[in-house]
């Protein structure tokens, strides 16, 4: 039996079925966020575990590239755009699922900031 990606559930089909239950994708995100710290700070992960637990074919193996690249470029997946713009409120309202470069990077635009309102 394989085991799901984020370890919650004993098999990929159950945690599939759970993560398609939640009502939208802010909610999606969130789920993924609080149980894979990894996709915290790495939007592709992120995007990649999304679009996996939304495609049962992804996870099956059952298509191509070709049915991939089709799918994404027909609008079937969700954007990757509106997964990390939830990503990105979901962390600024809720610093638990912040990553370890949310205060980097923040730290750095506020430097920028002030160095921009000196000159």
């Amino acid at each position: 039996m394989e085991k799901s990606a984020l370890f919650l559930f004993n098999n990929m089909k159950e945690e599939t079925i759970y993560f398609n239950s939640l009502k939208n994708n802010k909610e999606k995100v969130k789920y993924i966020l609080e149980n894979n710290k990894k996709t915290r700070d790495n939007d592709n992960y992120l995007v990649a575990l999304f679009w996996y637990y939304e495609n049962p074919k992804i996870m099956d193996n059952t298509i191509t590239i070709h049915e991939f690249l089709r799918s994404f470029k027909n609008n079937m997946l969700v954007s990757p755009d509106i997964i990390t713009r939830s990503r990105r409120k979901l962390q600024e309202l809720n610093p638990l699922l912040r990553g370890e470069n949310y205060n980097k990077r923040h730290k750095s635009a506020e430097y920028i900031k002030n160095n921009i309102k000196e000159l």
